[in-house]
């Protein structure tokens, strides 16, 4: 049985991921204000090496032991919101935000018995409705029914809004929006490095390994150009996964050995990273919230290429910062790219202050914090600055 300490007067928010890798990495500098603001933070997942990196900020965590984010056997999900349940109820907490699916669901779901006002952050939706039959009716009926109990409702994108928006009768008093996680423009400052010739560009995709984010179209783009530009390099920096479309390095790694891509070692320092890269690439066609790492592209000040589906389209305005291609399109990526060699170095240099100021102006973090901590200082709905008109329009 879990037991917490609490004085009676302390401000309290509960933080459930489905990893404490996430919950660091996305929610450090939500965890900071409410941490400086005078909250105590518990963040909640399954176990991983990043819990002490949230200790250390001075998070409270606990470990969810039955979390397993592909599981769909119901006995082991019902021994997982029986948990959750003890959990969240334990809790000396009001509010807990909640990130990705389960959490999401299994938190608000359940509310009528922990007590606790849950908001839900819709950070993407992965490929649960993307093949529809029975799964994504099920997914449909408990979203339907976990939005009902939930406090308040976060959209990350205009596309997920609009998709549950046909399918559910969504309360407007709980709707909230944001801009993705949001990037802090200080830490990842605009970069200095000198924009090289076209044909000695570094194009970088850095993703979890998983088919759906592109992964080949990246390998056969790549492949195509390397046959006439021998000094552009193609950077891949691939997270595990486990899901049913992983890949896995040890495939990857024949493409790294003829010489298409350079398989990049894991590194918590995707800030140094993007320093020594030149473009961003995301050929996804996963149902995205609006990509950390698009985000963090912008606020170097780097080109993107990425595509005109869900989330991504948020962070490009065509031909302005960089280009949108068709998704599941190697040949759209190999041209946008081939366009990106072709540019004179004073239009990509263009590019990157076209992209910075989409950064300072529209993905602050500051915003998105401000948003968060609104939800639970402010007892009605703000005015929330959510772009539903595309990003280049005035």
């Amino acid at each position: 049985m879990l037991e917490f300490m609490n004085n009676g007067n302390e401000k309290c928010v509960g933080i459930f991921s489905n990893t404490f890798w996430s919950i660091y990495n996305f929610r450090r500098s939500l965890i900071r204000r409410l941490l400086h603001d005078g909250f105590r933070v518990i963040a909640i997942s399954a176990d991983d090496k990043y819990r002490s990196f949230l200790e250390e900020l001075g998070c409270d965590t606990v470990v969810i032991k039955n979390f397993d984010a592909q599981s769909t056997a119901v006995f082991k999900e019902a021994s997982l919101i029986r948990e959750i349940i003890r959990t969240i109820k334990a809790l000396p907490c009001e509010y807990v935000y909640t990130f990705t699916i389960k959490p999401n669901l299994y938190t608000a779901l359940t509310t009528a018995l922990t007590g606790k006002k849950v908001i839900v952050t819709v950070n993407g939706l992965g490929n649960v409705f993307s093949e529809g039959g029975f799964i994504s009716k099920i997914s449909l009926q408990l979203f339907r029914n976990a939005f009902k109990r939930a406090y308040q409702v976060v959209f990350q994108n205009r596309d997920d809004y609009g998709f549950f928006k046909e399918r559910i009768a969504l309360d407007s008093d709980k709707v909230r929006f944001v801009r993705g996680s949001g990037v802090d423009t200080n830490e990842f400052s605009f970069s200095k490095k000198l924009s090289p010739p076209g044909d000695k560009l570094v194009f970088l995709l850095a993703c979890r390994l998983l088919k759906e984010k592109g992964v080949y179209e990246f390998i056969q783009a790549a492949r195509k150009i390397k046959v006439e530009y021998k000094n552009v390099q193609f950077w891949l920096l691939g997270m595990e996964a486990k899901n049913p479309s992983a890949i896995s390095t040890d495939e990857l790694r024949k493409y790294s050995e003829e010489g298409t891509i350079e398989l990049l070692p894991q590194t918590d320092d995707v800030n140094g990273l993007l320093e020594k890269a030149d473009v961003v690439v995301l050929p996804s066609f996963y149902n995205e919230g609006i990509p950390r790492i698009l985000l963090e592209g912008l606020s170097k000040g780097m080109p993107i290429i990425t595509t005109n589906s869900v989330g991504c389209k948020e962070t490009v305005v065509d031909k302005q910062n960089g280009y949108l291609i068709e998704p599941r399109n190697s040949g759209a990526l190999e041209t946008a790219i081939r366009e990106m060699i072709a540019l004179s170095e004073e239009k990509r240099d263009k590019m990157r202050m076209e992209s910075r100021c989409l950064a300072e102006t529209q993905f602050d973090e500051d915003k998105v914090i401000e948003n968060y901590i609104n939800i639970i200082e402010t007892p009605s709905p703000i005015e929330d600055n959510f772009a539903i008109k595309p990003l280049g329009a005035q």
